[in-house]
């Protein structure tokens, strides 16, 4: 998607050039950044590409097998989880995780009558048999734009309750640029471009029959709130927040552990109760994350053999 578009297209540049002009960034930002983009960062995406493509077809051995491999794995493991804990643990943590989410998920399955089979067909059987939600036209594109802001409405109160902090400024749905849509059930928030700054919620509205209205609850419920908008929002507490995030390292322990978390609490205290499809799209997306943990560390330090 980067590589494909114009640095000028991106939102965060259009953003910062609406923020010229008010207090913080002065000057011709947008053409600075645009030209970084320009000059260094899309060569270095087209040299990044060219070598992956390279690379297929001649898949090795994880980490593992790499000078000093199993110590470099074990500092990552270390920086993007913030815990003290092996690979061997984290592999362990990761199918435990897998085990139980995908018993929630049989017995929400078995609820709307799916029963019998791997969890995983069942699922698909799901959204084939569910009609589209959304229509792909501009009324469609309309729908799925309301109901993530509805969606976002039903908790936007609750959070502050249950964690006693909120953004800056609430955040804003918006349809993600078309020159970076894909057609695909995505959603991805840009923070503010200035500290404080409230963010925005991008919604890839390329092809909305793509969306379920599960899937924009789950997708809202993850990327919306509480997500990085309130991890950016300690972060900017300079006073009390770690140099290493007031300087601008994103820390994924922060950040997606944030997000994971809070997640985890607003469905414990039963916001997704009564909306089992809704509720099924949410375990899918947490399952995911669980079965990258496994995937991740069975490639890297358990010597699994690539595929």
């Amino acid at each position: 998607g980067v590589r494909a578009i114009g640095a000028a297209a991106r939102p965060g540049l259009e953003r910062l050039a609406g923020a010229v002009g008010t207090p913080g960034p002065t000057g011709d930002w947008p053409g600075r950044v645009a030209a970084l983009l320009a000059r260094d960062i899309h060569p270095a995406l087209e040299r990044q590409h060219a070598a992956i493509d390279a690379a297929r077809g001649h898949g090795g051995a994880g980490l593992w097998a790499q000078r000093e491999g199993e110590a470099f794995y074990a500092d990552a493991l270390a920086w993007h989880t913030g815990a003290t804990i092996s690979a061997q643990d984290a592999h362990a943590l990761g199918c435990a995780q897998v085990a139980d989410l995908s018993a929630e998920l049989d017995g929400l399955l078995v609820g709307l009558g799916l029963a019998g089979g791997p969890v995983a067909e069942r699922l698909a059987a799901l959204a084939v048999r569910a009609a589209p939600a959304y229509a792909d036209d501009e009324a469609g594109r309309a729908a799925v734009l309301t109901d993530f802001a509805a969606a976002l409405d039903r908790w936007r109160g609750q959070v502050p309750l249950l964690f006693g902090m909120s953004p800056a400024v609430p955040g804003a749905v918006s349809a993600l640029p078309r020159t970076v849509a894909t057609g695909e059930a995505m959603a991805v928030v840009e923070q503010g471009v200035a500290p404080g700054a409230g963010g925005t919620l991008y919604v890839d509205l390329e092809r909305p029959s793509a969306w379920s209205r599960g899937g924009v609850v789950a997708a809202a419920f993850f990327e919306g709130i509480p997500a990085p908008l309130w991890d950016a929002a300690a972060t900017f507490d300079g006073a009390t927040a770690p140099a290493i995030r007031v300087r601008g390292t994103r820390y994924a322990a922060h950040a997606e552990g944030w997000a994971l978390y809070a997640g985890q609490v607003l469905d414990e205290h039963g916001l997704l109760a009564r909306d089992p499809l809704s509720r099924i799209a949410f375990l899918r997306r947490r399952l995911g994350h669980a079965a990258r943990l496994v995937a991740d560390t069975g490639l890297h330090a358990q010597r699994w053999a690539p595929a």
